[in-house]
């Protein structure tokens, strides 16, 4: 059996040699039984096979296809459209022997490998940090910014930045940072610190002691007004809230009885008369004595 099978294989290997020698003979042609056969260059599309006594038949693609190969294919291919409004633009126009280039536009990607459609960039919100930038195939890659960095911003390419290094301006730091801000530093001096922790807590109770103090002395000048009414009250239960308890016992006093001329010449240590002819009788018994008129 194994004398019959070597002969059986020749045949194959003498067509398998044949191929590979015409393959290497005909790099731009196409084998046609035992010849080759010259194919289309680039830039024309096949029209018929070669014959003996003629080559093959070729023709230019029409204006908006290109055939970038050689190649024995009846239809040329059709130059890619960028389009606009699928956010496509053109860095390179197409010719007979090459396609058109297209690419997204600034700030877009395209949606798949094929690249039919083009979607926009993923901007990285305040907290995140970009860590690769959108290119032609992927969008935008977005982490949280780690301890002591922080974003404070949405951007499309800003990575997440490191927080301020206040020793560094001789300051200290104020206010902490966070993710999405920066810390706040300040001035170093004994002065500030002690202002920052001492005297403004101080500053804030003596305000709110000022305001206690207040407060309690107007209640207390109410409170003694009151009582002073209270009192007044009580002496002159009858006088009228209106009216003014002093001048009311004035008015309220009757008014002093007229003095007779007796009463008066006592109070003033003189001698009264006892009548208009006593006085006429004295007079002529005490003369010259001065006349006393009244006392």
């Amino acid at each position: 059996m194994r004398t019959h099978a070597v002969p059986t294989l020749l045949p194959l290997l003498s067509v398998l040699q044949v191929g590979v020698v015409l393959s290497w003979v005909c790099p731009k042609e196409f084998q046609k039984s035992e010849s080759c056969c010259e194919m289309c260059p680039p830039g024309q599309k096949f029209v018929s096979e070669c014959t003996v006594e003629s080559t093959i038949q070729c023709e230019d693609c029409a204006r908006g296809e290109f055939q970038d190969q050689w190649n024995k294919q009846r239809h040329c291919k059709p130059v890619s459209q960028c389009d606009h409004n699928a956010g496509f633009e053109q860095t390179r126009p197409g010719t007979a022997e090459e396609d058109a280039e297209c690419k997204c536009t600034e700030g877009r990607h395209c949606s798949s490998e094929q690249c039919e459609t083009c979607v926009h960039d993923s901007a990285c919100k305040p907290g995140y940090g970009v860590t690769r930038k959108a290119n032609k195939v992927d969008d935008t890659r977005c982490e949280p910014c780690p301890t002591e960095y922080f974003s404070n911003e949405t951007s499309l390419t800003e990575p997440c930045r490191p927080w301020t290094r206040c020793e560094k301006q001789n300051q200290v730091v104020m206010v902490p940072g966070s993710a999405f801000s920066d810390v706040t530093c300040g001035d170093n001096s004994k002065e500030a610190s002690l202002l920052a922790k001492v005297l403004i807590p101080v500053g804030v109770l003596l305000v709110a002691l000022i305001m206690v103090i207040g407060l309690a002395l107007r209640f207390r000048s109410c409170d003694t007004a009151r009582s002073k009414c209270e009192s007044l009250f009580r002496r002159n239960p009858e006088t009228p809230n209106d009216t003014v308890p002093e001048i009311r016992q004035d008015l309220n006093r009757e008014p002093p009885e007229e003095e007779d001329e007796r009463t008066m010449c006592i109070r003033h240590g003189n001698p009264v008369q006892e009548s208009r002819g006593e006085q006429e009788v004295g007079k002529d018994s005490h003369l010259p004595e001065q006349e006393v008129s009244g006392c």
